[in-house]
């Protein structure tokens, strides 16, 4: 079994758009694919030398 937790942050920027001939501002928030939580598990097992079976569950938080 496998976990992983991550916590990111963007800072506020602004730059200068000519196309809307002003400044723009991107406001403050977490980055881009970036998961607050990754979990993994996984089973594994050998019916024979030729056979096995194999499952695994993955799961991640949402993300911008």
């Amino acid at each position: 079994m496998n976990w992983g937790l991550l916590q990111t942050n963007k800072d506020q920027f602004s730059y200068y758009s000519p196309i809307e001939d002003s400044d723009v501002i991107v406001d403050s928030r977490e980055q881009a694919r970036s998961p607050k939580y990754t979990i993994s598990t996984g089973f594994e097992s050998q019916l024979t030398k030729k056979l096995f079976t194999h499952f695994e569950i993955l799961t991640k938080d949402k993300y911008y």
